[in-house]
């Protein structure tokens, strides 16, 4: 997870957040490293799932079918990253940038989205 935070906090405009906070976007991985074959033999490969979560209770009413620990949420559909366990750092940078790209910069454009000294 260190290498996702290291990644989302160098977009600049991503505040981390901690469990029971307010969070407009929320990540969920679910990683798993194979280390040996079937017949023993060593693999060195990661597999990380994720999907990411929009917070839409300001959108939907409370009796909507999904929600994450009270939250009603809007749920983008499971994304795979398979790799060898040395380009961890790498698939993590991709997985932010995705992010980034298809759930981020849709709302930078907005009239609505708070600009920075940085624009």
């Amino acid at each position: 997870m260190s290498y996702v935070k290291r990644e989302l906090r160098s977009l600049g405009d991503v505040e981390i957040v901690g469990v029971g906070d307010k969070w407009d976007y929320m990540l969920e991985f679910v990683g798993i490293e194979q280390k040996y074959t079937s017949t023993g033999g060593k693999t060195g490969t990661i597999s990380i799932t994720w999907i990411v979560y929009k917070s839409a209770s300001h959108l939907v009413d409370e009796s909507s079918i999904l929600t994450f620990h009270g939250e009603v949420v809007f749920r983008s559909n499971p994304r795979l990253q398979v790799g060898p366990t040395e380009d961890l750092d790498r698939m993590c940078k991709e997985m932010v940038a995705q992010f980034d790209t298809k759930n981020l910069e849709v709302i930078r454009g907005s009239w609505w989205y708070p600009k920075t000294n940085k624009e």
